[in-house]
């Protein structure tokens, strides 16, 4: 491969990746060895972004341009289909989206992903070469059947994020867990699933585990305790209630075997949050962390509430964090009548951090006090990233940007 400005191939793709679906369209017309190359990074996802059923302005194009051009179908890697509106979703929508791809998605056997968050799933079309399958509404029988043909006829199938409707039946449902079969996954999510009659093995070689909203829970982290949690682990999601002795207990058995590098906890039904120390001790490696203890699940208001010192101590003593979510209390207690915030200790733990990001999580105050609050976590950072820029004493590997506090109610 060869381009005008002599960069390396590996470089050069790794930028045309990141522009603009309207500049690599101008650039495929500036020759024809660049229209080579830019085509198939231009036609690779088939993204359709829906509003009440109908496609936006660039879905629109996309269609009429792959309708078309039959030739540029053979490019699509990726399929991604998503409902981007409230509205009520028909069964008419359904049977025409279905013709749709049944006419543009012409070489399924290339597609790579599919991601479907948009209605009745299509199961009249079936996919052998997939490596990610997501789908957020499994409904019935027939949707269970076809997300069980993929996992036993995709044997490069990587990925897997499924969300159980309630409206699927209970039979239905148990039945898929049971038989389930993720012989090549490394990457699974589950969400509105009941765990109770899930077959245990299918952790054994998981690299990544989420489990969000899942009806038996509790027990099932028990029965992970007696059969042995998988070496391979490095992410673990968990979202729902369970007790917490339950939850340190699965986690100090998750410690005794692997190296977390990813720890995300948002757990109901709790008047109190694990204590930093146990985190520590559980995960001295992590780099991205979450924790969101509340009294109840769905309500960010009735977050329980770390302290300023829990925070500092948190991260002065996981040397790896760069990402942190966290429900603070920034009121300093001495001050009854007004608001006013606890400061930072400057120095020791600052210098040391590699903390890029921080996530409030059930932050629900107004927006003026939010805007305060985020300014005042990121001004103590910033100001040593600005002291260590003036003065040319540290190193890019652990030079520290300002710090984004992004202030959200954090359902997610």
């Amino acid at each position: 491969m060869t381009c005008s400005m002599s960069l390396p191939a590996e470089v050069y793709l790794k930028v045309l990746s990141n522009l603009r679906p309207l500049d690599l369209a101008v650039l495929s017309r500036c020759s024809r060895s660049q229209k080579q190359i830019v085509l198939p990074i231009l036609y690779k996802t088939l993204s359709l972004q829906l509003w009440g059923g109908d496609p936006d302005g660039s879905s629109t194009l996309l269609l009429r341009t792959l309708s078309a051009n039959p030739r540029l179908r053979y490019y699509i890697r990726e399929v991604e289909v998503v409902n981007a509106s409230s509205t009520l979703w028909t069964s008419g929508h359904s049977k025409l989206l279905g013709i749709l791809l049944c006419s543009i998605l012409t070489h399924p056997d290339r597609i790579t992903s599919f991601r479907w968050k948009a209605g009745l799933l299509q199961t009249h079309i079936f996919f052998p070469g997939l490596v990610a399958l997501e789908c957020t509404q499994i409904l019935n029988w027939t949707d269970v059947l076809w997300v069980r043909w993929h996992l036993l006829h995709c044997p490069s199938l990587k990925s897997l994020r499924l969300h159980l409707s309630k409206r699927i039946s209970r039979h239905a449902g148990q039945w898929f867990l049971s038989q389930l079969s993720l012989r090549h996954v490394k990457d699974l999510c589950l969400q509105g699933a009941d765990l109770s009659a899930m077959n245990i093995d299918v952790v054994d070689s998981l690299e990544s585990l989420e489990l969000k909203l899942c009806h038996g829970l509790d027990a099932f982290l028990a029965r992970m305790i007696s059969h042995g949690v998988p070496q391979s682990l490095k992410v673990l999601r968990i979202a729902g209630n369970i007790t917490l002795k339950r939850l340190e207990c699965f986690l100090s058995t998750v410690a005794s075997r692997v190296q977390l590098e990813e720890l995300s906890l948002r757990i109901g039904g709790v008047a109190e949050t694990a204590s930093t120390r146990f985190i520590r001790a559980i995960a001295p490696k992590v780099s991205n962390l979450v924790l969101d203890f509340r009294r109840d699940l769905c309500d960010p208001r009735t977050s329980v509430k770390y302290s300023i010192k829990d925070f500092q101590d948190m991260v002065s003593s996981l040397p790896m964090l760069t990402s942190v979510g966290v429900a603070l209390d920034l009121r300093n207690p001495k001050y009854i009548r007004r608001y006013q915030r606890t400061k930072l200790e400057k120095g020791g733990f600052m210098e040391k951090s590699n903390l890029k990001s921080i996530h409030l999580r059930g932050h629900c105050v107004p927006l003026k006090r939010c805007i305060g609050d985020a300014k005042h976590l990121a001004d103590p950072f910033a100001e040593i990233s600005m002291a260590r820029a003036c003065g040319n004493t540290i190193s890019n590997k652990n030079h520290m940007s300002l710090l984004a506090c992004l202030m959200r109610s954090g359902r997610n």
